[in-house]
């Protein structure tokens, strides 16, 4: 029998700010409702702050310098 694994994204909860971010490999991430966030995946030493785009339901979204997607939503209140 074989069994397939499937990694989810992890989260990073912003809990001043009140936004949850998410992309795959994710340590933390820190965003504050404007043009950018802060994300620092597991595989590099520090992280980065990266251009988003807003969304219409609300949430942003982008990609770190090695490409990997992110999104942060508003946290459910």
């Amino acid at each position: 029998m074989l069994a397939f694994l499937t990694t989810a994204p992890a989260m990073a909860e912003n809990i001043d700010q009140q936004w949850v971010c998410e992309a795959k490999g994710l340590k933390t991430a820190r965003y504050n409702g404007g043009s950018r966030a802060y994300v620092h995946l597991k595989s590099f030493r520090k992280g980065g702050d990266y251009a988003v785009t807003k969304n219409s339901d609300g949430s942003v979204s982008g990609k770190t310098a090695n490409n990997t997607p992110f999104v942060c939503r508003p946290k459910a209140r």
